[in-house]
């Protein structure tokens, strides 16, 4: 047995997406920034409060403990197989805080397979999941809706018209990233048969 996850992460709203190749059947994690996102309930979507921290560096420990913490639901015989999204080359303002807080995940996820941590570039994910290297944000939540039947706009109560989709995006994201290591995983499958 074997779990995908899929890791789309930032410092202010990581989302990750824990995928049972076998069923489909998975469980999203991430963080409400907006109080009325907290009340949203679906069986899928598992929100987590965003932690206090004081440094810089406590931010980025606790957010990689959250995550961590947040497989703990996994059998510990079951494999787990990550895949992180890179983050934008594009990236503007704090990149370096970016890269030290998916140091800091990427420790935690080191701690738990002892292999290298395997990260793919934003357009490659999207290109293998088939909506187009450069897929909008708004092409890849409607991929999500279309392929696992979860209106993300009626539940978070998002105009699909939206400049900003907010949240929804890095949930759709993780999913997406999820999908395509699974994808990878039968297709190295295949190549062996």
């Amino acid at each position: 047995m074997i779990r995908v996850i899929g890791i789309d992460w930032s410092i202010t709203s990581p989302a990750w997406t824990v995928l049972n190749p076998e069923t489909q059947e998975f469980r999203t994690f991430w963080f409400p920034q907006i109080k009325r996102h907290w009340q949203i309930n679906h069986e899928n979507l598992r929100p987590l409060k965003y932690p206090v921290w004081v440094t810089a560096e406590e931010r980025y420990s606790v957010l990689a403990t959250l995550f961590r913490n947040s497989l703990t639901y996994i059998d510990k015989s079951v494999e787990l197989s990550f895949l992180l999204e890179g983050y934008a080359f594009a990236g503007k303002g704090k990149v370096f805080n970016i890269a030290e807080s998916t140091g800091a995940l990427k420790q935690v996820i080191w701690n738990l397979i002892w292999e290298e941590v395997p990260t793919i570039a934003i357009t490659s994910w999207k290109k293998q999941l088939g909506v187009g290297g450069n897929a909008k944000k708004k092409q890849v939540v409607d991929f999500f809706i279309d392929s696992t039947g979860i209106d993300l706009y009626t539940l978070f109560n998002i105009n699909p018209e939206a400049k900003n989709l907010g949240i929804i995006t890095d949930i759709a994201d993780s999913w997406g990233v999820a999908v395509c290591k699974m994808n990878q995983l039968k297709s190295e499958v295949h190549d062996e048969d």
